[in-house]
């Protein structure tokens, strides 16, 4: 039997899993992450700015024009940008991926195209750029007040 084709033991142990998934996909962008709450006052209509309860924990979230799905997001700890960074196409494939040290951007940066072939691959030290070519130049997480 060759290996690629899933065992029927396999394929009822997905079927949930391919349900919950298809069922997440069709209700839009989540809300918030996993222990943070909507912060109402600060969020707009294409905004999402969730909290942890003690306020030390931050994430952002920027909307497709069409509020449909998520455009970049980006999280927050100590009121600086800390950690993955992504931005996506209207299409849902992943456009830019980074992350943040310190609210600077740090290590590798990659930029894909809507197909999702890499275009651009660029490495950054202390928000600085340091090699490879530049990406992320419409990553606005640096410059948001969580």
């Amino acid at each position: 039997m060759p290996r690629n084709l899933l065992t029927s033991h396999m394929l009822h142990r997905l079927v949930p899993f391919a349900a919950a998934f298809a069922a997440a996909a069709c209700s839009g962008p989540k809300q918030c992450p996993e222990g943070l709450e909507k912060d109402t006052a600060k969020s707009k209509q294409l905004e999402i700015w969730c909290r942890s309860k003690d306020g030390k924990i931050a994430s952002w979230t920027e909307l497709q024009p069409d509020g449909k799905g998520r455009r970049q997001t980006c999280n927050y700890s100590a009121g600086a940008a800390e950690g993955s960074y992504f931005a996506w196409y209207t299409n849902g494939k992943v456009w830019i991926e980074g992350v943040y040290r310190g609210g600077e951007k740090a290590g590798k940066w990659a930029q894909f195209t809507e197909a999702g072939d890499l275009t651009a691959k660029g490495e950054y030290r202390f928000g600085r750029f340091v090699a490879g070519a530049p990406v992320g130049r419409m990553a606005l997480c640096e410059d948001m007040k969580p």
